[in-house]
């Protein structure tokens, strides 16, 4: 049986309009330091039962909303209580605008693939998704983990966002078929309960 660990990191800048995963926007540092000590005592007691693992996926959230200090005291948290293999897929979740060079540098020592938020490269789409940052800070995203020996990038798209036409989706299709991406996820948008889209 192939052995899989995900880690949701419950965290992130703003809550999107669209998002109904559990997530807490701009946590305090207390919050995000029992998280980590909750990981701790949980791989303690639970790790021996996992057996050695074919994946890791952490997602979110935004995981890459935490410090490069405390995404570094996750990894390490990772690497020493489970057995995962040397061929073993490594992903985690990375919103462009919270990726630094020295977070860059800390997930390329960890992580194999990166899977980045992206949902649309139009800023009246992102606005009315209610995505954080601007479209030039995935190109400066790409950069970064490139440089750093990252070249399994994948990205989000998200299509039937409202006022999006099919000329509009053919473009946001183009954009990030022409970056150096090795996947591309698309995903209708599905107006969830409880959302702040659902709201309007």
């Amino acid at each position: 049986m192939i052995k899989r660990l995900y880690i949701h990191v419950p965290f992130c800048a703003s809550k999107c309009g669209y998002c109904a995963f559990y997530s807490l926007p701009l946590p305090k540092p207390s919050e995000i330091d029992s998280y980590i000590g909750k990981l701790a005592h949980d791989f303690k007691c639970s790790s021996h039962l996992c057996g050695k693992l074919e994946s890791v996926f952490i997602g979110g959230g935004t995981p890459t909303f935490l410090s490069a200090q405390n995404l570094g005291k996750l990894f390490s948290l990772i690497r020493s209580n489970f057995d995962i293999s040397a061929d073993a897929e490594i992903s985690i979740e990375c919103n462009p605008e919270t990726l630094t060079p020295e977070k860059a540098r800390i997930i390329a020592d960890f992580a194999n693939r990166v899977s980045l938020g992206i949902q649309s490269f139009n800023p009246k789409f992102r606005r009315i998704l209610g995505r954080q940052g601007s479209v030039s800070t995935i190109e400066k995203a790409i950069t970064l983990l490139t440089k750093n020996g990252v070249g399994n990038i994948g990205c989000d798209l998200i299509y039937a966002i409202p006022e999006q036409t099919p000329e509009d989706w053919q473009i946001d299709l183009e954009k990030a078929v022409a970056l150096p991406l090795k996947h591309i996820s698309a995903y209708s948008l599905t107006i969830e309960e409880g959302t702040l889209l659902s709201e309007k």
